[in-house]
């Protein structure tokens, strides 16, 4: 059996973990929408916090996601310079 480098284990953790920020970044829309839509019944306002909460849990999100996006970066550049290094 030919030997490519290539590990199912690591790739489907990998995968997880790509697909985990995407959950995570839609979580946290979500949490924001439905906070601003919760304070806007509570307090008898039209769509202001909607509004907020939801630009709120973009942003959050969107900081979110490149984080994460730049952990795996960096640890796929990291596995790659491990298989160059091995013989």
């Amino acid at each position: 059996m030919p030997t490519s480098g290539f590990q199912p284990g690591e790739e489907q953790a990998r995968m997880m973990r790509l697909l985990g920020m995407g959950l995570t970044f839609s979580g946290e829309l979500v949490a924001g929408l439905l906070l601003g839509w919760g304070l806007d019944v509570l307090l008898g306002t039209e769509r202001v916090f909607l509004i907020i909460g939801t630009i709120s849990g973009l942003l959050v999100g969107t900081i979110g996601f490149f984080r994460g996006a730049k952990r795996a970066n960096n640890e796929a550049l990291r596995q790659i310079n491990e298989r160059k290094k091995q013989p």
